[in-house]
């Protein structure tokens, strides 16, 4: 099936890498709860026809696909003008779920940056403050970033967390190249999600204090959480790395699942951690929801560097003059 005219939809509800892995089932979870809303997955392709199937799934029409390429910056200004002309309704869910993982040798995009840090973070970013920027969010638009507990070294995990500076993180100089692996600029990738979905937080929250002292009752209510939704065997996300790593996470590891969960708390199934996203974006039990750092549907807590506030402003500053907006929320 086909989507129908977006002027029929109520709401939008836009969620990145939407076509793969976990997104596959929080796009299913999404559409079938939200009929009357347009549901827009948004990837740099969709070769599963990730969006026809969700509709003949359900019998539904809501289901579309916008090609988003998330670096370089001039991309994501591209796609949020072609969503503009789309005529779509405002946004009450963005869901920044898409992501790449490189652990081999370093990368970079056009911009300069490395490659991890620059899809993870910076494309996501500039993708809300064009949006926001260009009216497109709704004034109750709730943001769901997906992060990993990888970005916090007391998890375990065994990876490191360099930080020297905002700069110095995006583009490591030679020393930082040759002492931190590919897994290790993953994981800053992470921690940048996590300390700008606290920063982004505090500010809307502040926003939204600050108009309702107008005594404007329409005053904007938006809020932003994240989501670590664990280790996920089965998904596509390390098909950058060592193809037999790869065919063992993606057709092994499931089949260990039940064993694996008994080893760690944070190792979830596909399904499960896409229904969990999915009730993070638009779930009732979610709405009062702001700042949170999630572990699926629990409550859980961000690393310590992560959670500074002095971090996490800086990290914003920064963004908001690569991406090119003023950052006014």
């Amino acid at each position: 099936m086909s989507p129908s005219t977006p002027q029929q939809y109520d709401s939008t509800i836009l969620l990145t890498g939407g076509t793969q892995g976990m997104g596959v089932h929080t796009a299913l979870f999404l559409a079938k709860q939200c009929p009357s809303s347009l549901l827009i997955l948004s990837s740099r392709t969709d070769p599963n026809n990730i969006a026809h199937t969700t509709n003949t799934k359900l019998g539904q029409s809501n289901t579309t696909f916008l090609p988003l390429n998330l670096a370089p910056i001039s991309k994501v200004h591209a796609y949020v003008s072609n969503f503009k002309a789309q005529g779509y309704p405002k946004i009450k869910s963005l869901v920044l779920n898409a992501g790449v993982q490189i652990p081999g040798a370093i990368e970079y995009t056009e911009d300069g940056y490395e490659r991890n840090l620059a899809v993870n973070h910076i494309g996501h970013a500039a993708l809300f403050h064009g949006l926001m920027d260009a009216g497109f969010l709704a004034p109750d638009c709730k943001i769901v970033i997906t992060t990993s507990s990888v970005h916090d070294p007391s998890k375990g995990w065994g990876y490191k967390i360099y930080w020297p500076s905002v700069e110095g993180a995006m583009k490591p100089d030679a020393e930082t190249i040759k002492t931190y692996s590919g897994m290790d600029r993953y994981s800053v990738s992470k921690f940048a999600n996590t300390a700008w979905m606290l920063a982004l937080s505090r500010r809307l929250a502040a926003s939204s204090e600050s108009l309702a002292e107008t005594g404007d009752e329409s005053a904007r209510k938006m809020t932003a959480v994240a989501m670590n939704p664990g280790l996920m065997p089965g998904t596509n996300l390390f098909n950058n790395g060592n193809a037999f790593i790869f065919w063992l996470i993606v057709h092994v590891g499931p089949l260990l699942l039940p064993l694996l969960k008994l080893l760690r708390e944070d190792i979830k199934s596909p399904r499960e951690s896409g229904e969990a996203l999915a009730w993070l974006a638009v779930g009732e039990g979610a709405k009062g929801l702001n700042g949170e750092y999630m572990n699926g549907k629990k409550m859980g807590k961000s690393s310590e560097l992560a959670g500074r506030e002095s971090v996490g402003d800086e990290l914003w500053e920064w963004t908001v003059k690569v991406v090119g907006t003023e950052g006014k929320l």
